[in-house]
């Protein structure tokens, strides 16, 4: 039970944390936009009555139900972030690539699949294979439930930094926006922020691949379970039909 309520609270900080800071950006934003209590009219007017009314325990509430639904609509999940192919960010360690490499190799080896041993198939079986990270995270959930929970909880500590970096940064933007180009420097706190987050995900990602490698469970990539047993491809395959 203790478990269930701590992975609903890691859960839940993420998209209130992101909401504050985005708040928190609206605010430096447009603050000089919003009129004082003694001169409001109309809308303005009526959220100050309002907050009269509810007292403060409620307003803040309220504030941080619309700080919830602000940062799940704009939470990220950190493995996005190592999608686009011009970044170049890995999604495993050295370490485990590497690992990773040396047994495609071996079981392309093994299996007696010499047109699968050149490097360019090579890293394409690679890739295959980490692109089944999420999927096989989700069935890592009933093969080892002990790796799933460490693995859940590095995935969640990589989501919280980088969405806290994301946010951040946006706050950094607009105070150098509106006060002076200096805060730029300030940039590098969430940089290092999403940095980690990244660092964070390889972890998460590494223990689900190390598993697959294991066959942990029975897990393993469907994708590359059916490259490697797929029908070797004749000489002539691919080749024009000549004409009679």
């Amino acid at each position: 039970m203790l478990t269930t309520l701590l992975t609903g609270l890691r859960d839940f900080r993420t998209p209130l944390a992101v909401g504050y800071l985005w708040l928190v950006a609206l605010w430096l934003a447009f603050h000089n936009s919003v009129p004082p209590r003694t001169t409001a009219t109309g809308l303005p007017a009526d959220v100050y009555q309002l907050v009269e009314v509810a007292g403060r325990p409620l307003t803040l509430a309220s504030l941080s139900l619309v700080a919830y639904l602000i940062g799940a609509m704009l939470e990220v999940a950190a493995a996005r972030l190592i999608r686009p192919r011009w970044l170049r960010v890995a999604a495993v360690t050295k370490l485990t690539n590497d690992t990773l490499s040396a047994y495609i190799r071996d079981r392309t080896n093994n299996a007696n699949r010499p047109h699968l041993l050149d490097e360019d198939k090579q890293v394409e079986l690679r890739e295959k294979f980490l692109s089944e990270v999420e999927p096989m995270a989700v069935r890592l959930q009933s093969a080892d439930k002990e790796i799933s929970a460490d693995q859940r909880r590095a995935a969640t500590e990589a989501d919280f930094r980088a969405n806290m970096g994301l946010s951040l940064l946006a706050v950094v933007i607009v105070l150098g926006w509106r006060y002076t180009p200096l805060w730029g420097i300030a940039a590098l706190f969430p940089i290092l922020l999403i940095a980690r987050g990244i660092g964070r995900l390889r972890t998460a990602n590494d223990l689900v691949v190390q598993a697959a490698i294991g066959r942990t469970g029975g897990l393993y990539s469907t994708l590359f379970e059916e490259e490697l047993n797929a029908p070797e491809p004749t000489p002539d395959e691919g080749q024009p039909a000549s004409s009679s």
